[in-house]
């Protein structure tokens, strides 16, 4: 099957982009509608990924009914605004930090530059585009909450399960105290780590049953991260039969209890690596792949190789620098498709996507 072939009305699909720059999601919900989930540019095209696909395969932007940003990490919100700009008919879902006047105030200060932030700039432009739509409509992003059902249809829906109320108020306090103060110097305020308030996707459509990650780490206490949704009792009791696997496999992310209590057995995992820091690592794909043998990537997590230049040019750059790599690696695509009744799924790989648990391509 071709990469221009849309789904068809009964079919579900997770189509899944990176590296690029970041990771997104485009998610068929059956009957033409369609969820993206966070935001990564295409390096080919310069254009948002989910965007870039939809026009391939005739989707009308309208058509697009929910965007949900997981969290606002540089490598998941880059080209944000421009997706909500493009899909006027679409509903806004973020954290519910958003909500929060320290969070706005930490956004805003990014859009003026006061503090250097990919991500928090393009929050920025997002919130501004609503601003402009509130006044005409009164559209407003609208928060993700444990147990809320962002969008439903009599055979379909999407439900928030992160993040909880404590993750919440503890991650706005480390926020609080980021932000400089009134006489501080400029300066980048680093990823606020451990994330705890990226929103994580349950989805339903027909007998299809999908669990979207986002980049929720896993934490020892009990009411926090994933232990928060394993805990709760009004989580679905279904098992997904795919699962986005979080954080780029990290093992920060790794909670066995997530496959053993929410998953079927040998389940279709997917993921996308985070060269930066060279992620997943050779023992997070171990453990991947222990779980299941149908899982897949959409480029290779290892650093790519180096176009070689003159040999005089090539010793004057390893003097002077650690190690070399590419510095925008080439954006891979993995599809998965699957009946809304009854069926397995199927698995399309668009190159440099491959299989996580085949050697790796030398």
């Amino acid at each position: 099957m071709g990469l221009e072939t849309p789904p068809a009305d009964d079919e579900v699909e997770v189509s899944i982009f990176g590296p690029g720059f970041g990771e997104g999601l485009a998610v068929h919900l059956g009957r033409n509608d369609w969820m993206l989930v966070d935001s990564c540019i295409d390096r080919d095209s310069r254009e948002p990924a989910s965007l870039r696909y939809l026009r391939l395969i005739g989707v009308d932007p309208d058509k697009v009914v929910a965007i949900v940003a997981t969290h606002w990490h540089d490598d998941h919100v880059r080209g944000l605004a421009r997706i909500v700009e493009t899909c006027p008919e679409a509903h806004f879902f973020f954290s519910a930090i958003l909500k929060d006047a320290d969070f706005r105030m930490f956004v805003a200060a990014g859009g003026r530059s006061l503090i250097t932030s990919a991500g928090t700039s393009e929050f920025a432009k997002v919130l501004e585009l609503f601003e402009g739509r509130a006044q005409r409509s009164g559209a407003r992003p609208l928060l993700a909450l444990p147990d809320r059902v962002l969008w439903e249809r009599e055979d379909a829906s999407i439900r928030a399960l992160s993040p909880s109320d404590e993750a919440i108020h503890e991650y706005l306090g480390r926020i609080s105290a980021a932000l400089p103060s009134r006489h501080e110097i400029k300066r980048r305020i680093s990823d606020i780590r451990p994330n705890d308030t990226s929103v994580v996707l349950w989805i339903s459509v027909g007998e299809a049953s999908m669990l979207l990650g986002g980049d929720l780490e896993r934490r020892a206490h009990p009411r926090k991260a994933w232990n928060a949704i394993l805990a709760s009792h009004v989580r679905p009791n279904k098992r997904a039969q795919l699962y986005k696997v979080p954080h780029h496999g990290s093992a920060t992310a790794s909670e066995p209890r997530i496959w053993d209590e929410m998953l079927t057995s040998d389940p279709v995992a997917l993921l996308t690596p985070f060269a930066r820091s060279d992620l997943p690592k050779v023992s997070d794909v171990a453990d991947i792949c222990a779980r299941t043998r149908r899982a897949y990537i959409s480029a290779s997590p290892r650093p790519g190789t180096i176009r070689q230049r003159p040999p005089a040019v090539m010793k004057s750059i390893e003097g002077a620098v650690r190690y070399l790599r590419e510095a925008e690696p080439a954006t891979g695509h993995i599809r998965a498709r699957r009946s809304t009744r009854t069926g397995d799924w199927s698995i399309e790989l668009f190159p440099p996507a491959r299989e996580l648990c085949q050697p790796e391509p030398t």
